[in-house]
């Protein structure tokens, strides 16, 4: 018995997200091409991150549902997403925590459930690609927490990023220092970037790769300048 398996080419391969630490800097990753034809790479950001601090209970019931309908153990904040985003991103991170704590993330537009994140810690990201603009809720919800002033709780700082999808708006810190001109199937070009100016924060930016005027991908670009 033979039967027909239908293979769709990919126009392009290259890594989600890449990293970097320090107010200045640079990396490089590779990229394999999927068809011959012309081809850009541009700089988006690096945004810093918007921060707020929290405080939310720990939940007895260690149940979100529970949680979301009394109250009791979950915190809620305002994210803005501008319209023309290329990508959102919320997050915790433990060493933003004072304990150790398990805090689970949450995140809706209105009514309308996005995305969730509940590691064994506090260590939680929630990514929207292409979001609708507009404004969604974070939920932080304490699963599991140390004990802070007036019972079991957690201080935390929530961070948010919305990554601008034209490459000319500013902060411009991130830079395409070396990109393939042009793309020509099964062939690996290199992209090389750099940053620099950055202040005491955590960043986002992203390297677009564009077949003319059609953007076919993005790479996240996460760069790391603060001290809790």
């Amino acid at each position: 018995m033979k039967s027909d398996i239908a293979v769709k080419p990919v126009a392009l391969a290259a890594p989600d997200e890449v990293s970097g630490t320090g107010a200045e800097g640079s990396g490089e990753f590779d990229i394999t091409f999927g068809y011959t034809g012309p081809y850009k790479a541009e700089a988006h950001g690096l945004n810093p991150a918007t921060q707020q601090d929290g405080t939310v209970a720990d939940d007895p019931a260690n149940d979100i549902n529970t949680a979301l309908r009394t109250g009791v153990g979950v915190k809620f904040h305002r994210v803005v997403v501008p319209a023309g985003t290329l990508h959102t991103r919320v997050s915790l991170f433990d060493e933003y925590t004072d304990g150790n704590d398990d805090l689970d993330l949450y995140l809706f537009r209105g009514n309308t459930f996005v995305g969730a994140s509940g590691s064994g810690s506090s260590e939680e990201q929630v990514d929207v690609a292409n979001p609708e603009p507009g404004t969604y809720t974070a939920v932080v919800h304490g699963w599991q927490t140390d004990e802070i002033t007036g019972g079991p709780g957690a201080n935390y700082t929530l961070f948010d990023w919305s990554v601008p999808a034209d490459h000319t708006i500013d902060p411009n810190t991130l830079v395409i220092d070396s990109a393939p001109a042009a793309a020509v199937v099964g062939t690996t070009g290199t992209i090389q970037y750099s940053w620099s100016g950055l202040a005491n924060n955590k960043y986002l930016g992203a390297v677009s790769h564009n077949r003319g005027t059609d953007l076919i991908d993005a790479t996240l670009v996460s760069v790391d300048n603060d001290t809790p």
